[in-house]
This record gives structure tokens, C-alpha cells and sequence, in this order.
């Protein structure tokens, strides 16, 4: 039995501005159905808890890096 060898993870951003790499909730790259499907919902849910907390921050947006 042999172990695999593990790839460091990098990120290719996937447009100007600040991007980070969330290896806790997304070690893997995600399928093409949550990439296609949860990036809207998403934003829209992290606004809306924004605005009702009364947080500086507009939304949250999440995009799948390009290669």
C-alpha cells in the first residue's frame, strides 16, 4: 500500500481584486452543478445578512478560479 502524495493547493484568481482560497470548506474543486447554481443564492443570503446586521460589507461573492 502506498501513500499519495499530496499537491500543495494554489489559486489562479478569477478576476481583479482581493481573492482567497478556502481549502476548509472546499478542498476539493467543487462540480459543475454548485458552480453553476450557488455562487447567486449565495451573494444575495450574504447581503441580506449584511444589511439586517447592520454590517459594512455589500455581499459576498464567490467565482470558480479560471485556468
Amino acid at each position: 500500500m502506498t501513500a499519495e502524495a499530496k499537491q500543495p493547493l494554489t489559486l489562479s484568481p478569477p478576476g481583479p481584486g482581493s481573492w482567497e482560497l478556502d481549502p476548509l470548506h472546499f478542498p476539493r474543486p467543487v462540480t459543475a452543478y454548485w458552480a453553476e447554481m450557488h455562487p447567486a443564492p449565495f451573494s444575495l443570503g450574504y447581503g441580506d445578512f449584511m444589511a439586517y446586521y447592520g454590517l459594512p460589507l455589500q455581499t459576498r461573492l464567490t467565482a470558480t478560479p479560471t485556468s
